[in-house]
């Protein structure tokens, strides 16, 4: 299986998602400020791994996988 390199826009959406799930814990944070902020938690999750998983997809018969 190949393996993905390691990437800037990777390490900054898992900062980006931990920091949105620690605000929207807070009590503080209310709807519907935490819900818009976890719908961009999630976008930017989905973003990153549709990003990864064309990059494999595209380089999938560099290593002989079907």
């Amino acid at each position: 299986a190949r393996t993905l390199a390691s990437s800037t826009r990777g390490k900054v959406v898992c900062v980006v998602q931990i920091v949105v799930l620690l605000v929207v814990l807070l009590p503080a944070v209310t709807p519907p400020a935490s819900v818009w902020l976890a719908a961009f938690g999630l976008a930017a999750l989905s973003y990153s791994f549709a990003v990864d998983t064309s990059w494999l997809w595209l380089h999938r018969r560099q290593e002989g996988v079907l």
